[in-house]
């Protein structure tokens, strides 16, 4: 067997006029690698992998629910440190660099409301689990 080595994923996006990396567009390309290593594990039969990633993706949205509703150990310092930070502000974590933490989450808030038309229009999309 060869040498253990990492495996790094490179996703190539740019910050807005707001400093904000937009979030969607890094979960999309997440999604798409990931649903494309799923088809291997589905015998490239499409049903069985969007069955196979709808799994996945459940589980994973419900154990973080489960984890920011109660935290472990673990999760109790990093929550401490982040000073009782909502979960708003610590899931919009990728902007560049801000010296101050409120021009930071001024900067959030903008792209957040820049953006809306486009989340209401992802929101409208039908989702069954």
């Amino acid at each position: 067997m060869t040498e253990k080595k990492p495996l790094y994923m490179h996703i190539d996006v740019k910050p807005d006029e707001n400093g904000v990396y937009d979030g969607r567009a890094i979960s999309k390309r997440l999604m798409n690698l990931s649903y494309r290593l799923l088809a291997t594990y589905a015998d490239d039969d499409l049903p069985k992998a969007e069955q196979l990633f709808q799994a996945i993706a459940y589980e994973t949205l419900f154990n973080n629910r489960i984890r920011l509703e109660t935290p472990d150990e673990d999760d109790i310092e990093e929550f401490e440190d982040e000073e009782q930070e909502t979960v708003k502000s610590r899931a919009m974590s990728m902007t560049i660099e801000f010296s101050d933490q409120a021009e930071r989450q001024k900067a959030i808030d903008r792209h957040v409301e820049d953006t809306k038309g486009f989340t209401d229009g992802l929101l409208s999309y039908p989702v069954k689990w």
